[in-house]
């Protein structure tokens, strides 16, 4: 069983591993590897203890059990850890997006509000002539 439980160590390792990626334990497949792994090493260890066959035999069932566990954490957490990146990526390529929209905005913004004051000067600057009489008392 020496052997058997240098494997339940390794296991251990790597769910402990598993357990440092952010939000691990939100992962269904890494609990029930972290819960199958530490079954798996008391039924090694009392296996180890008992001498009996059968124990034996069971503790080498539980424990491939286990390693199948770990390996389909493994592909979770390596999903997610993907998923998280698509998301940070879209995410800043949506808040880059959203900022070019805005500085178009605000460029549309200034450009509009030029016309408007354009269009007040032309007015402002338009010249009058105008033809008026002046009244004979005035003129000498």
């Amino acid at each position: 069983m020496g052997a058997s439980w240098l494997a339940v160590d390794t296991l251990i390792r790597e769910t402990e591993k598993l357990s440092e990626f952010p939000h691990a334990e939100a992962l269904p497949s890494v609990a029930r590897a972290r819960d199958l792994v530490a079954e798996t090493a008391m039924v090694v260890s009392l296996a180890g203890l008992s001498d009996d066959p059968q124990a034996e035999s069971d503790a080498q069932l539980l424990l491939a059990r286990a390693r199948v566990a770990v390996l389909d954490a493994q592909t979770a957490v390596r999903r997610a850890a993907e998923a998280v990146d698509a998301s940070r990526a879209g995410r800043a390529r949506a808040q880059q997006l959203m900022a070019e929209a805005r500085a178009l905005r605000a460029r549309d913004r200034s450009r509009a509000v030029l016309q408007q004051a354009s269009v007040v000067t032309r007015v402002a600057t338009v010249q009058v002539t105008a033809l008026m009489r002046i009244p004979s008392t005035l003129v000498r």
